[in-house]
This record gives C-alpha cells, sequence and structure tokens, in this order.
C-alpha cells in the first residue's frame, strides 16, 4: 500500500484514550461512593457518572498528554516516598490487628473491636499491595500496569472499608462492585503490560479495550435493577465477551501492521460471528444453536493457536514441532466438528476417538514449545549477542545536571531538570526481522 495508515501514533492515541477511560471511569467510582454513603441515587444516574468520568478522563489523556508527561514525571519524585509510607503502615496496622485481636478475644466485644480490626487488616493488606504496583509504576514499560493496580486498590479499599462499618444501603451492591475491579485488574494489568511489545502491540489495545468493555458489562450486571434473573443476561453477556475478547486478543498476536492483509483476521472474524451467535441467543430468550457455535469457536481456536505457535522461537530442526502442533490442533477441531455433525447423541465414535487422539497430541506438542522456547532462550541469553537483546533497561547520568536516571529502553526524561534524553541499543551481527518496532517515532 502506497498510504498506509501512521499505526504508531494511531496507537499512542488509543493508548491515551483507553488508559484515561479506565482512570477517569475509576475515579467517578470514588464520587459515586462518597455520594451513595449520603443518598440514594437512581442506577441510571450512577452510569451517567461513570460514562462522564471515562469521557473526562479519555479527553484530558487525548488533548493534554504534554501535561500527563509532566504529571508523570513528578510522580516518580514521591512515588519511593509512598513505598516506604506502605511498609510503614502495614507494619503498625499489623501491629494493631494483634492487639485488636488479643482485646476482642478478653473482652468479647466482637462488634466494635472486631470492625476496627477489620479495617486495621484491610488497610494493612492495601498498603501490602501498593508496595509492589509501585515498583511497578517506576518502569517505564510497566508504569501504566502500575497505576492502574493502584488506582484499583484504592477504589476497592474505599468500597469496603464503609461495609465493614455498616454504613451502606446497598450492601450486596457495593460487594459485588469491589469484587469485580479486584478480579478484573489483573488482565487490564497484563494487557497494559505488553503495549511497548512489538509482537503484541495490536492485540494489547484490542484487549485493553475487551477489558473495559467487560468491566463495564459486570458493572451494569451489578447494578441492574430487580433479581438475579434480571440481571442474568449482563452476566452472561459479560463471561462471552470476555471468552471471544481473549481468542481475538490470541489471534491478533503478531501482528505487527494494523493496515495488513493478514491469516489472523480470520480468527478475529470467527470469534466476532460466535459472540453474536451467542448474543443472540443470550438477549433473544433461544437456546444457542450448539453445532455452529461449536464449529466457528473451533476454527478461532485454531487461528489462535497457529497465531501464538509462530511467535515461538525455534530453531531450524525445530520448526516442524510448530506445524505439526498446529496441524494437531487443527485435526482435533475439525474431527469434533464431524463427531457433532455425523454421530450426535450415540456416544463417542471413531471420529471422536480420532479427535481426542490429535488433542492429546495438540496438548503435548503446545508444552514442548513452551519448553523448547524457555531452552532457546537461556542458550540466547548464554551469548554476548542474547544479552544484547534481553536489554530492557539503561542506567545514565543526565547531561545537564548530572542526577542518576535509570528506566526503560526509549525516552528517558530526567526528573531534576526535565531534559528528554533518546535511548537505543543496536544488534548489528542478528538484525532484527520483519518491520521496525512500532514505536520507534515516539512523542
Amino acid at each position: 500500500m502506497n498510504n498506509p495508515l501512521p499505526t504508531a501514533p494511531l496507537a499512542r492515541a488509543i493508548e491515551r484514550n483507553l488508559f484515561g477511560g479506565m482512570i477517569g471511569m475509576l475515579a467517578s467510582t470514588v464520587i459515586a461512593r462518597l455520594l451513595l454513603l449520603a443518598m440514594e441515587i437512581p442506577v441510571f444516574i450512577l452510569g451517567f457518572l461513570l460514562l462522564i468520568g471515562a469521557a473526562t478522563g479519555a479527553f484530558v489523556t487525548h488533548y493534554g498528554s504534554r501535561s500527563a508527561e509532566t504529571v508523570t514525571a513528578a510522580f516518580g519524585s514521591w512515588n519511593t516516598r509512598l513505598r516506604r509510607v506502605s511498609l510503614m503502615v502495614m507494619l503498625w496496622m499489623l501491629a494493631l490487628a494483634t492487639v485488636i485481636g488479643i482485646l476482642t478475644v478478653l473482652t468479647a466485644s466482637y462488634d466494635t473491636l472486631g470492625r476496627v480490626a477489620g479495617t486495621v487488616i484491610t488497610t494493612a493488606f492495601a498498603a501490602g499491595l501498593l508496595w509492589p504496583l509501585s515498583l511497578l509504576a517506576d518502569r517505564k514499560e510497566t508504569q501504566p500496569s502500575g497505576l492502574l493496580g493502584m488506582a484499583s486498590v484504592i477504589i476497592v479499599y474505599l468500597l469496603v472499608i464503609p461495609l465493614i462499618w455498616d454504613l451502606d444501603r446497598q450492601h450486596e451492591e457495593m460487594l459485588v462492585s469491589s469484587l469485580v475491579i479486584g478480579f478484573t485488574v489483573p488482565f487490564g494489568m497484563f494487557f497494559l503490560g505488553l503495549l511497548n511489545n512489538p509482537n503484541t502491540w495490536i492485540a494489547a489495545r484490542a484487549g485493553v479495550g475487551f477489558y473495559v468493555t467487560v468491566l463495564v458489562i459486570f458493572l451494569i450486571a451489578t447494578w441492574h435493577p430487580g433479581n438475579w434473573r434480571a440481571s442474568q443476561n449482563w452476566w452472561t453477556t459479560g463471561l462471552w465477551c470476555s471468552t471471544y475478547g481473549a481468542l481475538s486478543f490470541m489471534c491478533l498476536c503478531g501482528m505487527r501492521r494494523i493496515v495488513s492483509v493478514d491469516w489472523r483476521w480470520l480468527g478475529v472474524a470467527a470469534a466476532f460471528v460466535a459472540w453474536l451467535i451467542a448474543l443472540f441467543s443470550v438477549w433473544g430468550g433461544t437456546r444457542p444453536p450448539e453445532n455452529w457455535l461449536i464449529s466457528i469457536s473451533g476454527f478461532s481456536i485454531v487461528i489462535a493457536h497457529a497465531s501464538l505457535s509462530v511467535l515461538v522461537p525455534l530453531k531450524g530442526h525445530q520448526i516442524w514441532l510448530r506445524w505439526g502442533t498446529v496441524a494437531a490442533v487443527a485435526m482435533a477441531s475439525a474431527f469434533v466438528d464431524l463427531e457433532i455433525i455425523y454421530a450426535p447423541g450415540n456416544g463417542l465414535s471413531m471420529l471422536g476417538r480420532v479427535a481426542g487422539a490429535a488433542t492429546i497430541a495438540a496438548s503435548c506438542g503446545s508444552l514442548a514449545l513452551i519448553i523448547f522456547a524457555r531452552l532457546n532462550r537461556a542458550t540466547r541469553t548464554d551469548s554476548p549477542n542474547g544479552i544484547v537483546a534481553e536489554i530492557t533497561e539503561i542506567t545514565l547520568n543526565c547531561p545537564q545536571c548530572n542526577k542518576r536516571l535509570t528506566g526503560s529502553i526509549g525516552v528517558l526524561q530526567c526528573g531534576g531538570c526535565g531534559l528528554c534524553i533518546t535511548t537505543s541499543i543496536q544488534q548489528p551481527d542478528e538484525p532484527e526481522e520483519g518491520a521496525a518496532s512500532p514505536f520507534a517515532d515516539r512523542d
């Protein structure tokens, strides 16, 4: 193509909007939490407040990226002190929990002292989580993951503390909301951690979008008025979105250009069609066509497995294992479809046995690929060129103010004078294959 889209600027815009929307939505959750402590608020107003927060966060990060960089640079100056404070808080809270626990048993004051003990333990747990997350936020590569994790810990803490003291009118919704945020945030952190990998930068942004979608759907299901049956469709929708979103993420792994004709899009298209079939059955109150759903999902699984298998670094005499494993996965999927079509409900026929045998071969081959990838990486890091390839951080002194800087390869900003320094490491004897990294021309 003569005029491909500027994928790197587009990727940075998507990244800023998604991340800003997540942080803005979490910030609006704090406001909603404080309002719910004081009054009853209709569900639609809470949803509107979350939308306003997400839109505001996306707008600020999209049009105020320079200001955001200044805030990020200032964040590093007090993040070290935050770690020290969190450790001290954790130690003091554990000591208080011990004393309160002893007094509770001796005085049998289980109500008040029990609530105090719960508050102390929850505070210590939150402080303990903030410490490793602040370490992630210190590194440029993992900074979005660390910030999302820290924001989520604070949000869950603010949701749980009033529950301990019985200050809420909506105990169940608050408890489920805290569980939803707490259990889903590791997936968001995982996707954010892959943003700067050349092989997963497209897939990671799609994964962040799926994570935000599933989070919003689960929150809607939590706050949906009525009984459990009224919100069951929303829960089921969130589960289907997470399933086919994960499949689409795996199918997109390995793509380096958005504007390209690639076989991985076939897996994404199959996952999308299966997702539509599942949603129509959920909201239509009908039983999904299982044969179609299994066949289309199986095709997407084959593409996803092939996409991940291509990323495994193998030597010349090991290539056969990759394609043999992909063939075994395709055979297992094909014979499962044949079993469903030609031998439904008649027990396990020869078609089903072949599918089971192919599944065992595919499982063993996939494990062997993981082992070979680890062995080849260990061999590569034993050589000087492998060591260069594994370098992700660099330490230097600022030439303007002589302050010591440590950060990831790319753009470093001095916290003292604000000077931006661009760094890179090249390996001339083993040039990188394929297209250049889309993040080579960062702001």
